[in-house]
């Protein structure tokens, strides 16, 4: 088990450039077969911002990453309009480029959104 801090001031939200360097590498984990725990003190806004960009990771719409990881959570996920700006801004910036270097295509992002969320429906991911 490896723990990594990457700090975010309560109710805040990430650096942009930070939150670009971060979620491609926790997805290259989640990839390999890693599973991965992200919280925060509360686990609803800084945490939310982690869970929802790596969902738009695999080129899931901003809405809907903050729409399904508010309802696995039964909260408004994440809580401030900053952090979910955070969220939208990450889909728009760097899902491009992290796209095109996942390879793979259409059926290879399919396959991960459906592991992605049965990791957040808490079933083992296959």
């Amino acid at each position: 088990m490896t723990f990594e801090r990457f700090p975010i001031p309560d109710h805040g939200a990430p650096e942009p450039d930070a939150l670009a360097e971060l979620i491609p590498r926790l997805h290259r984990e989640i990839a390999t077969g890693t599973q991965l725990a992200v919280h925060c003190y509360g686990g609803i806004g800084r945490s939310g911002v982690v869970a929802c960009c790596l969902l738009t990771q695999d080129g899931m719409d901003a809405e809907q990453a903050i729409t399904l990881v508010s309802a696995k959570r039964q909260l408004p996920i994440p809580e401030t309009p900053e952090q979910r700006g955070i969220v939208r801004d990450y889909r728009t910036r760097c899902s491009k480029s992290a796209l095109v270097s996942m390879g793979g295509g259409d059926r290879t992002r399919s396959l991960q959104q459906d592991r992605q969320r049965r990791m957040l429906s808490g079933r083992t991911p296959e």
